[in-house]
């Protein structure tokens, strides 16, 4: 990614969308963050453009309306639940990815998709997947990402980047988002759940902004794991979180997914290999404990920064 460069950041307002068209346009890149409900205000040099990516044509005519040299996909449906029924789901994370990377082809423009490292359902014993193991999804939403995935690798000629993360951080909605979920119900003393047989290795939105520009910069394409360093379940990542932020980890339950009544199967599983990531990068990833500090020192600065977005009057119009 040269200086200066024109970059559509699609999902532009949300919790991974945000901090990355915040961090490009501190860069001196050029950004428009697209979305259907939110916009920048303010003294940021972004510019906002309202879209709704459920709309055939969208992708088309906005990389020729503002020829960006980049696309990056950050839009999605994630309720797993919801995404059972289709329909809008299926609509947005695996038919419209494949017109992005199409109509970003035909515009000679790079494109970047994030996915998900839900496409990966480990089984017991199951050595961690690799960007080159084939999915095995076990949702309609993993389903969808898997899809998705394929058609965007095929349609660019596999010289589009398609990364499977899984992220925490200062979420612009703040029911949304594990952590700030989380944070929100133990900073105002109500008890919460964290599931004790459930897996996965997470990075803060921070670093996995920083990282994925790294990896733009040096030119990557094909898949990647942007993942952390640490595996580790997600009741011990909610205990992590209430030390780091000093709250009572007291009010923390253990569960477990296999007695829940939750509507979609969950994985118990989705640790996924860096060995890619590490070598492209030449370190490993920070860790979820490293990424916690990290979100701590920079609640003041983000929540400054997503006070910046603000609802559209129409939303969903263009």
């Amino acid at each position: 990614m040269t200086s200066g460069s024109s970059v559509l950041v699609f999902g532009g307002t949300g919790l991974l969308g945000a901090p990355l068209s915040l961090r490009l346009a501190e860069r001196g890149h050029r950004v428009w963050a697209a979305s259907r409900t939110q916009r920048f205000t303010g003294s940021t040099s972004i510019r906002s453009v309202q879209c709704d990516v459920s709309k055939v044509g969208v992708a088309r005519a906005l990389l020729q309306e503002i020829k960006p040299a980049w696309a990056i996909n950050c839009a999605a449906v994630t309720s797993v639940d919801a995404c059972e029924l289709g329909g809008l789901a299926e609509r947005v994370n695996a038919e419209w990815p494949r017109e992005l990377a199409a109509a970003a082809a035909s515009a000679g423009v790079r494109c970047v998709h994030i996915s998900t490292d839900s496409v990966f359902a480990r089984q017991p014993g199951q050595p961690e997947p690799r960007e080159d193991d084939p999915p095995n999804p076990l949702n309609a939403y993993a389903r969808q990402k898997a899809q998705a995935e394929k058609a965007v690798l095929e349609t660019s000629n596999r010289e589009a980047l398609v990364v499977r993360t899984n992220f925490f951080g200062w979420s612009p909605v703040p029911e949304r988002g594990l952590a700030t979920w989380a944070l929100r119900e133990l900073r105002n003393g109500r008890r919460i759940r964290g599931f004790a047989d459930v897996f996965f290795n997470p990075l803060y939105t921070g670093d996995a902004v920083d990282l994925l520009i790294e990896l733009l910069d040096g030119g990557a394409k094909g898949v990647i794991h942007l993942l952390g360093a640490q595996c580790l379940s997600k009741s011990s990542f909610v205990r992590n979180l209430a030390e780091t932020f000093s709250v009572d980890p007291g009010l923390i339950d253990e569960g477990l997914l296999r007695e829940s009544k939750l509507e979609a199967p969950r994985p118990f599983n989705t640790c996924l290999a860096t060995t890619r990531l590490k070598e492209t990068l030449g370190r490993k990833p920070p860790g979820a404990p490293e990424g916690l500090a990290r979100m701590l020192s920079d609640e003041t600065s983000v929540r400054s920064e997503l006070a910046m977005l603000e609802e559209y009057p129409d939303r969903g119009k263009r």
